[in-house]
């Protein structure tokens, strides 16, 4: 696939991606100078040459300079166990909320979409709920939701791109309401911080849902250009791609696919700009209906 990224070039994305390493120096438990080094060579790498690439990409960069400093160390699993076992404890009342009405597969979508705002490290469960009960119910700017749902028949082979930890076990209860369809569940590197990898997957049992690939990215998202060849021969093969998280829609979005959905809160202007909606805002988003508006 051919991509035009229209995300290039700008200098908010060094701040976003600066904060989001910020807690990953936390578990590491960097040294004030030791941060300061480390924000000093990737503010040094994003002027020589940054600011030519695409934000995920760049984030890629900054994952590995990362890595590379504290090679051979992975602290995130007990961050990452503690956000699964607050969404474990959620699934009874989660799956209440799937089963009201009658229509069990938009509820279980609406209460997905929820996980790309909740943080499972610090929100407890109570307001957790009330976010999900207030997604269920809410008016989205944009929802190709029902969209997403016709797409779907018998035998549809969909990969569904993971996020985070906690989140993967919201992802989960949306898989079991997908009737008929053949998942694949596509999760990250174990030291790309907080996003969801194979051992989150084992974890919360998503083989006994969907299949598990690892995306071979080295980095806390999905890009098909440096993902693994059996990555690249699913992704052919794929009738339909539901990525999850706003760092999945910079990296698919280029690519201009009529097979996506992203389920994702906005977290930046940038973003919100490019699809006509507000900072905070959660939406269900197939690009190419936008785009043939």
């Amino acid at each position: 696939m051919e991509r035009m990224n229209p995300f290039l070039g700008d200098h908010r994305c060094l701040a976003c991606i600066l904060e989001r390493m910020s807690p990953l120096l936390d578990a590491y438990e960097a040294t004030p100078s030791e941060r300061t080094e480390f924000v000093a060579e990737i503010a040094a790498r994003y002027a020589d040459h940054g600011a030519q690439m695409s934000p995920t990409d760049f984030l890629r960069e900054a994952y590995n300079t990362l890595g590379h400093r504290y090679r051979g160390i992975t602290p995130f699993w007990p961050f990452k166990k503690a956000m699964n076992d607050l969404a474990l404890e959620l699934q009874a009342p989660l799956r209440v909320r799937v089963r009201m009405g009658s229509n069990s597969f938009r509820n279980a979508m609406r209460i997905a979409l929820v996980a790309t705002h909740v943080d499972f490290a610090h929100d407890p469960a109570q307001h957790i709920m009330q976010l999900v009960d207030e997604g269920i119910r809410a008016q989205l700017p944009i929802d190709h939701g029902d969209l997403l749902k016709r797409s779907i028949h018998n035998g549809t082979k969909i990969l569904y791109l993971a996020d985070r930890a906690g989140e993967i076990v919201l992802d989960r209860l949306f898989i079991r309401t997908i009737p008929g369809a053949e998942v694949t569940y596509v999760v990250n590197c174990p030291y790309a911080g907080y996003a969801a990898s194979g051992q989150d997957a084992d974890y919360i049992a998503m083989r006994d849902s969907a299949r598990v690939l690892t995306n071979g990215c080295h980095a806390p998202n999905t890009l098909p250009e440096v993902a693994n060849r059996r990555f690249q021969e699913l992704l052919q093969e794929a009738d339909l791609i539901i990525a999850k998280g706003q760092t999945n829609l910079e990296a698919l979005y280029p690519y201009h696919d009529p097979r996506l959905f992203v389920l994702f809160t906005c977290r930046c202007q940038i973003v919100a700009q490019r699809f006509g909606i507000q900072v905070g805002d959660a939406v269900i988003l197939h690009p190419e209906s936008l785009a043939e508006a």
